[in-house]
C-alpha cells in the first residue's frame, strides 16, 4: 500500500520536472510572453555588451563599414539561431504533446465504435432471427389455414 502510493508520488515528480510538463502548463494566450521577452533579453545583452544599442550600428561615413555589418550580422545570427531553436524545439514538443493526446482520445473513440459495431452486429443477428421465425410461423399458419379452407 505505501509502495503504491510512494510510486505515484515519484511518477508525479518526474512528471513535474519534465520540461514537457512546463511546456503543457504554458496557456495558448500566454505565448505572447515570449515573443515579447526574447527580444527584450537580446537588446538587454547587447547594451550591456556594446554600451549602447545604438553604438553597434556603425556611422555611414566609416571605411570599413562592410565589415562592421558582417560583425552586426554575426553577433545577432549567433544570439538569435539557438534562441529560434530553442524556440522551435519547445514548439515541436508542444505538437508531439498534443499529437499524443489526439492518438489517445481517438483510440478510445475507436475501441467506443468497435463496442457499438459489435452490439448493432448482435442486435442484427437477434433481429434475422425473429424474422425468420415469423416467416415460418406465417408458412405454418398459412398451410393450417389451407387445409381447413380446403
Amino acid at each position: 500500500m505505501k509502495d503504491d502510493k510512494l510510486q505515484k508520488k515519484l511518477e508525479r515528480l518526474e512528471k513535474r520536472s519534465s520540461f514537457a510538463y512546463f511546456i503543457d502548463k504554458i496557456r495558448p494566450n500566454q505565448y505572447w510572453i515570449i515573443f515579447v521577452l526574447i527580444p527584450f533579453f537580446i537588446a538587454a545583452f547587447l547594451s550591456k555588451f556594446h554600451g549602447d544599442v545604438g553604438a553597434i550600428l556603425p556611422a555611414i561615413d566609416t571605411k570599413d563599414i562592410r565589415e562592421q555589418y558582417a560583425l552586426l550580422g554575426d553577433t545577432l545570427g549567433g544570439l538569435l539561431n539557438p534562441l529560434l531553436s530553442f524556440v522551435s524545439l519547445v514548439f515541436l514538443i508542444m505538437t508531439l504533446r498534443q499529437n499524443q493526446k489526439a492518438l489517445k482520445v481517438n483510440s478510445k473513440e475507436l475501441e467506443l465504435s468497435r463496442v457499438e459495431l459489435g452490439r448493432s452486429a448482435q442486435a442484427l443477428e437477434t433481429q434475422l432471427d425473429q424474422s425468420d421465425v415469423q416467416h415460418l410461423t406465417a408458412v405454418v399458419l398459412e398451410r393450417l389455414s389451407g387445409r381447413r379452407c380446403g
